[in-house]
């Protein structure tokens, strides 16, 4: 475990976007090397990942991983603003948070369009049984997700009938 606020995410999200903007100007000068971020464990709310969030695609990040953090649904819908037009991100990574099915409606949505991630795990959050038809939605529009961690998310009867359809 580290230390790393809201504040820390921030001065990672503004090295990642002068990075991003310094290869989109010039891509032989500057290559896209870090492509994983991992600030799990850290105690980072929805408004720090929400900061990071406007980072990741002008930084070609493939992993983001903020699982064990303190992250609401207001941070996941600042986050899936940046994801359908988003040609990197493979995986995302917000497992043990605060999240609800709310949050992940909205990431269903975004998801739609979106080529390129391949790993969701949002285990161990709040997402009942209207996550579990959230998961059936995205699952049912993009068909390029290979795995999909729900566990530990209290989904029931009602949640699992649509992930089986």
């Amino acid at each position: 475990d580290n230390n790393i606020s809201d504040a820390g995410v921030n001065h990672v999200a503004t090295m990642l976007a002068i990075k991003g903007k310094m290869r989109a100007a010039n891509p032989r000068m500057v290559p896209a090397s870090l492509r994983r971020v991992v600030l799990s464990s850290n105690p980072i709310t929805h408004e720090g990942f929400a900061m990071f969030a406007t980072s990741v695609t002008s930084s070609c990040q493939s992993h983001v991983e903020a699982a064990c953090c303190q992250i609401k649904d207001e941070g996941l819908r600042m986050f899936a603003v940046h994801l359908p037009n988003n040609k990197y991100l493979k995986v995302i990574d917000v497992s043990s948070n605060l999240l609800t099915a709310d949050g992940l409606w909205v990431i269903a949505d975004a998801l739609k369009e979106n080529e390129s991630v391949e790993t969701i795990r949002i285990n161990d959050n709040r997402i009942g049984d209207s996550g579990g038809r959230a998961v059936a939605a995205i699952l049912k529009h993009n068909h390029f997700i290979k795995e999909f961690n729900v566990a530990a998310n209290a989904i029931g009867p009602l949640g699992v009938i649509p992930l089986c359809k």
